[in-house]
């Protein structure tokens, strides 16, 4: 049964990341990490350029350090599909690396934005 982790409605300024609680993998095997853009008073698609990182850190040791990351840069500003649809959720997702103890969800803002999402784990 999937687990999920909340980052709250949140305005960041750049470079105070926030994040989840720590969670230990146990039998699960992949992750969706979720952003919402069009969020709060400083919504990324009001913003240019990149505004934040999403991470997902790993750590092999139980949670005492966190040497690892997959990560993707968000960039501001509206996204659109190919049928012009908005996109009001950036998204990213995989399986564990081996011998992953825990995992964690961050933000880290580029600029200050709003943010709110959730990190899904998956048996």
């Amino acid at each position: 049964m999937p687990t999920t982790l909340t980052i709250p409605l949140t305005t960041l300024t750049a470079g105070n990341d926030i994040q989840t609680a720590a969670q230990p993998v146990g039998s699960f095997t992949a992750y969706q990490f979720a952003i919402n853009r069009n969020v709060g008073a400083t919504p990324l698609d009001t913003l240019t350029g990149p505004a934040i990182e999403m991470h997902v850190d790993w750590s092999f040791d139980g949670g005492s350090t966190w040497p690892n990351s997959d990560a993707q840069t968000i960039n501001g500003g509206v996204v659109r599909d190919k049928l012009g649809n908005e996109i009001l959720v950036s998204q990213f997702g995989s399986t564990f690396l081996n011998g992953a103890t825990h995992v964690r969800a961050r933000v880290h803002p580029i600029q200050t934005a709003t943010v709110s999402g959730s990190l899904t784990l998956s048996p």
